[in-house]
């Protein structure tokens, strides 16, 4: 029984006479009671607190009343408030279960279950503490396989928002242990991942509400599937491409931006060294029969800039089987052969007039190899940005589309670039 002074109130009263504090029958007011009770939640996570809000159409405060709110499920009391016309209540349950909640205007001053002298009784409502919410949860990387101290983003997606429910969603590293990202809030939670080395690692999510943040965490409402990123070698050296392609810019000219998409063949070639553990890579290669695929987004304004000036950004992508050997330092020194190449390089233009200088901004070199005793295996380089190339579009054909009605276009795209790799 929890005292809340209402004994030293009875005593008082016995000591200087019950005039001195006025009976709850006695007090005065302007209409019969009334009594709701809300709570914050229905259904929350173990652990969780709701708050369940009582509201009287009268002041307690001067009546001797009391607002109590108790639990039904327990036949136990939780909490009362001696003045005011709200009382609000948090509860919090460590177990699994729902309970069904009250709230009394009474004046009972030993504060028990169920109360005497009630003026009102307020419905019912019940709150589900683990129960309620079946979670699913899911987990994507925006990439599987990049070049060694790349980032990849980790997203996990939960079936409901863990926000409130004491939950978290947590990522982690399940081939260190270390933990990711870990969100209190909302449905998704995302992280950030970078190996510096190559190596594979695989990573998960859970919905769980461990304080601790480790792993693996204890009180798992759900868990993901699991991903796994693979950080490959990042070479160095010299390469080249050579590229030929044609397109349709389906509408001349496009103030507000249209895409486009083209295809050819390319070629390339070159060098690239790199090291995996404490052995050194080097592989020399040639590609001539790759296939060339892209899509450019562009703009060319209206009339009177039209055909002078116009801008896009596009992605260009030659791959194809390669001829080439690699080596390893390894003990002993083995030899393998370079199978295939994949330039995807990224670049912007800024046309003046009807032939454009096209300058690569940047993308990824892989390069395709094996060896007998380890099989199949890549490197990856980021593209830092070098070469120059031609757009093309007819001058006549751009003039009478600028000066009488738009109209599709062809065009043809050329690139000759030494590729810098950082």
């Amino acid at each position: 029984m929890i005292s809340r002074l209402r004994l030293a109130v009875g005593v008082a009263a016995a000591l200087f006479g019950a005039a001195a504090f006025p009976s709850p029958s006695t007090a005065a007011f302007s209409a019969s009671w009334s009594l709701t009770l809300t709570a914050s939640a229905a259904n929350v996570a173990v652990d969780s607190t709701v708050t369940l809000t009582a509201t009287a159409n009268q002041n307690v405060s001067n009546g001797g009343y009391y607002i109590d709110v108790d639990d039904e499920t327990t036949n136990s009391t939780v909490n009362f408030c001696s003045t005011g016309k709200t009382c609000q209540v948090p509860v919090t349950w460590t177990g699994a279960g729902s309970h069904t909640f009250v709230a009394y205007v009474d004046g009972d001053p030993s504060f028990e279950y169920p109360p005497c002298c009630v003026q009102a009784t307020s419905n019912t409502v019940t709150v589900t503490w683990g129960q309620a919410t079946t979670w699913s949860l899911s987990l994507a990387s925006s990439a599987v396989n990049v070049a060694a101290g790349s980032p990849v983003t980790l997203t996990a997606s939960a079936s409901s928002s863990v926000t409130g429910t004491g939950d978290y969603i947590d990522l982690f590293d399940e081939t260190t242990g270390e933990n990711v990202a870990s969100c209190p809030t909302g449905a998704t939670c995302q992280g950030t991942v970078s190996e510096a080395s190559d190596g594979t690692y695989s990573f998960i999510a859970y919905v769980d509400a461990d304080p601790v943040l480790e792993y693996p965490p204890c009180c798992v409402q759900a868990q993901s599937n699991a991903v796994e990123v693979t950080w490959h070698a990042e070479a160095t050296a010299g390469m080249t491409i050579t590229f030929q392609a044609a397109g349709t810019l389906p509408t001349f000219p496009c103030p507000a931006g249209c895409p486009a998409t083209f295809n050819g063949w390319g070629t390339g070639g070159g060098t690239a060294e790199a090291s995996i553990g404490s052995d050194q890579y080097s592989a020399t290669f040639a590609t001539s029969t790759a296939s060339v695929g892209g899509s450019v987004t562009y703009t060319e304004p209206a009339a009177p800039f039209c055909p002078a000036d116009g801008s896009a950004d596009g992605t260009v992508t030659l791959t194809g089987s390669a001829s080439g050997t690699v080596t390893r330092t390894s003990t002993p020194a083995e030899t393998g052969v370079v199978t295939a190449v994949t330039f995807r390089v990224d670049f912007r233009y800024q046309r003046v007039g009807a032939t454009t200088v096209v300058t690569i901004t940047g993308g990824t070199a892989t390069v395709s190899f094996s060896f007998p005793d380890t099989g199949a295996d890549y490197f990856i380089s980021n593209v830092a940005g070098a070469g120059l190339g031609v757009l093309a579009i007819s001058p006549v054909d751009a003039a009478s589309a600028c000066t009488q009605s738009a109209r599709s276009l062809p065009f043809t795209i050329a690139g000759d670039a030494a590729l810098a790799l950082t």
